[in-house]
């Protein structure tokens, strides 16, 4: 079974001598990748509700290390983990877990987040809450997903190092430039093909400024 581009950087970023849990591991294909990569410690997979649970543990049954508990959240989390993933969701969605969870996070070595969008607050809430971005990969498949990767530490940003990522700005910039001028060129078709509220307009306006700030000299 071929593996997605985002499940590879996903499971890149995780160090093999920490103890991970995937919060909303859907079919636990990270899990797995992991151990087909050799990861050798016992890992744990989440899922909230009964069905999609049930459809985790018998993905990973294969997999004696891989423990599936039913919980939300960062609710009752393992003991022994000291990295947690939490992909394949909205950022406000990401952004409610970590505020709920929050208590959680002081013993984490590492927090691995690849939200669909909100990425500049959650890279500020992180930031805000004793962490900085240790690494980031961006990748495109269908749609670009932002993956980054938070450890302890202090970190000081500038306004396009939090829209953009500062990983990404020295490491990736031509893909992002990629993204963001797609995400122009729909926000200008928008605006000049649909009827639109002005407030609509005015945001659209302001979202296409901030990203062709990626062209900008920084500040």
């Amino acid at each position: 079974m071929s593996v997605s581009k985002r499940i590879q950087a996903l499971a890149s970023l995780v160090a093999f001598d920490s103890v991970v849990a995937d919060i909303g591991s859907d079919h636990g294909l990270l899990l797995q990748e992991l151990y087909q990569r050799g990861y050798l410690l016992n890992s744990y997979g989440s899922e909230n509700k009964l069905g999609p649970f049930l459809r985790l543990e018998q993905s990973l049954k294969a997999y004696p290390k891989a423990h599936v508990y039913l919980e939300d959240g960062l609710n009752n989390l393992p003991e022994s983990v000291k990295t947690i993933v939490i992909a394949g969701m909205g950022g406000e969605l990401i952004l409610e877990i970590l505020k709920r969870g929050v208590k959680e996070l002081g013993r984490l070595d590492y927090v691995i987040l690849a939200p669909h969008a909100h990425e500049q607050e959650i890279r500020r809430f992180m930031l805000e809450h004793g962490f900085m971005i240790d690494e980031e990969i961006l990748v495109h498949e269908t749609h670009f997903y932002e993956i980054m990767r938070f450890k302890k530490g202090t970190q000081l940003l500038s306004e396009k190092e939090y829209y953009f990522g500062p990983v990404l700005l020295k490491k990736q910039r031509d893909l992002l430039k990629t993204k963001y001028q797609k995400i122009i060129e729909n926000d200008r078709y928008l605006i000049e093909n649909k009827p639109l509220s002005l407030k609509r307009k005015q945001d659209l306006l302001q979202e296409i400024k901030e990203c062709e700030s990626l062209w900008t000299p920084s500040e």
